[in-house]
């Protein structure tokens, strides 16, 4: 209707192929931003490439193969040898990393990770958002690689998402 208000950051909504998607320009772990060209992250109006669509349908996220290594190698780095890896396959159908390890009791010092959009928006995500427990002893990333499932751009799907209001200003 009219008169509604958005509050909260802003970020521009692109209309691509009947999805909505965003800039991502930068993903950083514990403060820290990891070294990714956002160029290669964002939308090409000239190919229909890059950006990423929010998606409300797929619980699995997917990153641009070039920010899914950069933050799985962080993350690699970050646990060392404090647990086992453990891959497993996702409800979509593809390999994600996994760890032998309890959610709850295993990854209470993990840093947040912050996904930075155009406009300075950011989604800062907790260790619930970017995990979940399968069994009580194995925990997995909700984050794949994209070119795993053929997509040329990033999705973020609703665990991502988990902990956070979206909204969509399709008129402005």
């Amino acid at each position: 209707g009219e008169n509604i208000k958005f509050d909260g950051q802003t970020a521009p909504l692109y209309l691509e192929g009947g999805h909505y998607a965003v800039n991502l320009e930068g993903i950083s772990f514990g403060g820290r931003l990891l070294d990714i060209d956002k160029k290669l992250l964002w939308r090409s109006d000239a190919t229909h490439t890059g950006g990423a669509i929010i998606d409300s349908g797929s619980s699995v996220s997917f990153l641009q193969s070039i920010a899914y290594y950069k933050l799985e190698e962080t993350i690699l780095d970050f646990i060392g040898d404090k647990m086992e890896r453990s891959d497993d396959i996702s409800s979509e159908g593809v390999l994600r990393l996994c760890f032998k390890g309890n959610l709850y009791r295993d990854f209470q010092d993990f840093p947040l990770v912050t996904f930075h959009f155009e406009n300075e928006a950011t989604l800062n995500l907790g260790v619930e958002s970017l995990f979940t427990l399968l069994q009580p002893n194995l925990t997995c990333l909700n984050v794949v690689d994209a070119y795993l499932k053929d997509l040329d751009h990033s999705l973020l799907g609703v665990r991502l998402q988990q902990y956070h209001y979206v909204s969509f200003d399709v008129q402005n």
